[in-house]
């Protein structure tokens, strides 16, 4: 049965709204995937506590992956990922060697630097190796978000037809 021309118009002119529905719905998925894959990443190099070990008295606070909306002029919304924890870094990337001198000052607890049980008046530090985690996360999620991207497009397209 052919269709009307009135109705094909309408059709069209749905397809066009529910483009961008599909592009938000499309970099939603996409980002709720590379979290996915980034946050098993550092579960991985963290021995699956999300928790730096050997920072402070009880390990540093466990790291979040989090995603915040940016506005993109005249393309909707796109979002960034970023992951929360104040020593990330020290995992993430490498350290250099560097000296820790022993503390000073009235309000220091410690007056010397202590490593390995025995009392120093510094100690040289021999550097880390980071362990890349948020990079290896997004490297290993971007050959399938296209591919998320567009299915969801896809999605809405299929919907109005």
């Amino acid at each position: 049965m052919p269709r009307d021309l009135g109705d094909l118009a309408e059709s069209v002119d749905r397809a066009a709204r529910s483009m961008k529905e599909g592009e938000r719905r499309g970099v939603l998925q996409a980002t709720i995937y590379t979290k996915k894959i980034i946050t098993a990443e550092i579960r991985k190099a963290t021995g699956g506590d999300m928790r730096l070990s050997g920072v402070g008295k009880s390990g540093s606070p466990p790291f979040r992956v989090a995603d915040k909306r940016s506005k993109v002029r005249g393309a909707g919304e796109a979002r960034e990922i970023t992951v929360v924890g104040r020593s990330f870094h020290l995992l993430e990337r490498d350290t250099s060697p560097h000296r820790i001198p022993r503390k000073r000052g009235k309000r220091a607890r410690k007056r010397y630097a202590a490593f390995d049980g025995k009392v120093y008046e510094s100690v040289n530090h021999p550097g880390t190796a980071g362990k890349y985690p948020f990079k290896k996360g997004w490297q290993r999620a971007a050959p399938r978000t296209p591919a998320i991207f567009r299915q969801e497009i896809g999605k809405q397209i299929v919907k109005v037809w």
